[in-house]
């Protein structure tokens, strides 16, 4: 089984989902297209393995092997929303100006975010915005 594989099957199988759910949520009519990839006699297409990465909650790089980590979220999706803390308490590394931050870090920066959170609220509120 090759490593895309392997990795697909791991995904699929700490979800608890069958192959034939993962087809139908790609848009395959077959699960046995799917299982091909699993199995590692097929590749997916880039648009296929964008699908699976989304579905899985993993990013391409992760699926072909051009990331360490394990599991690195998808941060920014069209239709998906991740909530600050989700964020910042996920093992997705965050840098900035190329330098990733500490724990202690992201915390600092996370209050920061809520102070201006609620500071803006109440402006908000206070012009009868919200």
């Amino acid at each position: 089984m090759s490593s895309l594989g392997n990795k697909l099957t791991n995904l699929r199988e700490s979800k608890n989902w069958t192959k034939t759910y993962v087809a139908n949520l790609i848009g395959f009519n077959s699960m046995q297209k799917y299982a091909n990839y699993e199995y590692g006699t097929r590749e997916p297409d880039n648009e296929t393995l964008k699908k699976l990465a989304n579905i899985y909650d993993v990013s391409t790089d992760y699926l072909l092997d051009n990331e360490s980590e394990k599991e690195r979220p998808i941060w920014a999706t069209e239709n998906d929303v991740l909530s600050l803390d989700k964020f910042l308490e996920s093992n997705g590394a965050m840098t900035f100006e190329g330098v990733e931050l500490s724990k202690s870090q992201r915390e600092r920066v996370k209050k920061i975010l809520t102070e201006v959170f609620w500071e803006e609220l109440k402006k908000d509120r206070d012009r009868g915005v919200r």
